[in-house]
């Protein structure tokens, strides 16, 4: 980061005083790196709150989900939906020979 990036929230914040900054996590991050440069100028460092954030499913994502059961949190790691959905789409023989060797 240059020092441009990093300068701009707290000259920002001396010129046009904040009360809070509502900011996500990458945000949060970002401004935790500021800090140490507003007290070094002698200004007050910009007070940052995690933004509200939710998630909206419609009725038919919502039976999508039930038939394949899952539930959002699993999106998280989003290649283990796609590893689990796999797996239960695999014969019963081929799923239960994964531990043996493969005869070719």
């Amino acid at each position: 980061m240059g020092p441009n990036v990093l300068l701009r929230p707290v000259v920002e914040r001396a010129i046009l005083p904040t009360a809070t900054y509502i900011g996500g996590p990458a945000e949060i991050a970002y401004f935790a790196q500021i800090s140490p440069i507003a007290q070094t100028l002698g200004v007050p460092a910009p007070s940052i709150v995690p933004r509200w954030s939710a998630s909206i499913i419609e009725p038919h994502v919502e039976k999508i989900l039930d038939r394949l059961h899952l539930a959002p949190e699993d999106f998280h790691d989003p290649h283990e939906v796609e590893a689990r959905i796999a797996r239960a789409s695999l014969p019963r023989r081929l799923s239960t020979s994964s531990t043996r060797h493969a005869r070719w």
